[in-house]
């Protein structure tokens, strides 16, 4: 196949995906186990390499078992990872208050960071973290995960209710405390921009893009980063020289995508980011929903390293060559086989290979 287009993912593919995880990891750990949130640990702003790994390890699991559980099963976003965790242990110390009308009428009206001193008031806040892959079923899929939580509100409290996804006030509430964690807050909190590790050399990956370049390849992004979080370690790596801004399609696109069209959700595993990287800056947000999928263009070529990437590309109508780069590693292999990836790639440096 002669490919016209490389659509690129970045975390797992040029960037390392760790900063994103311990990030992840520390904001559910300040929401429900400090007491700046619901908890009654002392705030950890800033600690030390070993103290990260203690707090993933206690948020995640022992060999990151909430990690793999998400993205085994489609669920990408680090912000709806942090949503999606921080809801289900609020709900579980729901299910145990006395007032359970409160509790109940609670689930219903949406809960928001405003609700969080009464509910401390109420009930003993404690971490759930490590009931949370027998709470949801192995069977759900991408953003099934966010609605089941009206689910379990309506099994553990007894409320019937729509208010838990992506619409909900505490999703943007916990995805603004994310960001204050990764981006920092010019005070106590330091930030993870400068902590960021390529996966391949930077020059290497300027070679590459450059070839590519050469042979008249278009080529774009499609990540679930912010647009902040893209852009600054992707300049330093020298990235940004051959690929053009009106090609990267970030989570910062998204979010205005599903403000401007009311359609959501349109982070990956949805095609969007790709079909947006791929178009450049012409069609509106609109216009790019409107389109018929698939395409079927397999002269486009999607390059991720999740299972999210290869649904996304399968969507949209393209190719797909997966990276063993990203969480799981060599492990993916499988995963990728099963869903009949076009190639697998021991790193990004092998796809020169292809255009040779």
């Amino acid at each position: 196949m002669k490919y016209t287009t490389v659509l690129f993912d970045v975390d797992g593919v040029m960037l390392g995906e760790d900063t994103y995880f311990n990030a992840t990891s520390q904001t559910i750990h300040e929401v429900i186990v400090t007491e700046r949130f619901l908890g009654a640990a002392k705030t950890e702003s800033n600690p030390n390499r070993e103290r990260l790994a203690e707090i993933r390890r206690q948020v995640l699991g022992p060999k990151d078992e909430v990690l793999d559980f998400l993205k085994g099963r489609g669920v990408n976003s680090n912000w709806d990872m942090v949503y999606l965790m921080v809801s289900h242990s609020i709900l579980k110390n729901l299910a145990r208050a006395v007032d359970k009308e409160w509790a109940s009428e609670l689930c219903r009206s949406g809960i928001t960071l405003a609700d969080f001193p009464e509910i401390r008031s109420k009930v003993e806040v404690s971490p759930a973290f490590a009931d949370f892959t027998k709470d949801f079923p192995a069977e759900l899929e991408k953003h099934q995960f966010l609605q089941y939580l009206n689910q379990l509100a309506a099994e553990w409290v007894g409320a019937e209710t729509e208010a838990f996804g992506r619409a909900s006030q505490l999703w943007e509430e916990t995805r603004q405390i994310f960001q204050e964690f990764y981006l920092g807050d010019g005070k106590e909190k330091p930030g993870y921009l400068d902590r960021e590790e390529p996966i391949v050399p930077g020059e290497e990956l300027q070679a590459l893009l450059a070839k590519l370049a050469d042979k008249g390849i278009a080529l774009g992004i499609g990540t679930g980063r912010p647009e902040k979080e893209t852009l600054i370690p992707l300049e330093v790596l020298g990235v940004l020289n051959y690929i053009p801004k009106e090609r990267i399609a970030t989570a910062s696109t998204v979010l205005e995508a599903e403000e401007e069209t009311g359609v959501t959700p349109l982070a990956k595993p949805h095609p969007f980011s790709y079909l947006r990287a791929l178009r450049g800056a012409e069609p509106s947000h609109t216009e790019i929903l409107k389109e018929q999928l698939p395409l079927t263009r397999l002269d486009v070529l999607v390059v991720g390293d999740s299972l999210a990437d290869l649904l996304a590309a399968r969507a949209l109508g393209v190719s797909f060559a997966a990276t063993l780069t990203g969480h799981e590693g060599e492990r993916a292999r499988g995963m990728f086989e099963a869903h009949g990836a076009d190639h697998i790639l021991r790193d990004v440096r092998e796809l020169a290979a292809l255009f040779e």
